[in-house]
């Protein structure tokens, strides 16, 4: 089960998850708010409120 989390800024969310918490993006479509990251054997869904 991959938690997906609805946000307000794809792109604050991203410097928080991957320079702070060491998370990488797996996958993403920045035009869609839309990012699949990764840290090990954990994964996150971050999708920007109002887009896609």
């Amino acid at each position: 089960m991959v938690p997906e989390l609805l946000v307000t800024s794809l792109e604050a969310s991203l410097d928080f998850w991957c320079r702070l918490c060491g998370f990488e993006v797996l996958y993403d479509r920045p035009d869609e708010g839309f990012a699949y990251i990764t840290s090990g054997t954990a994964h996150i869904v971050l999708e920007q409120r109002g887009s896609g």
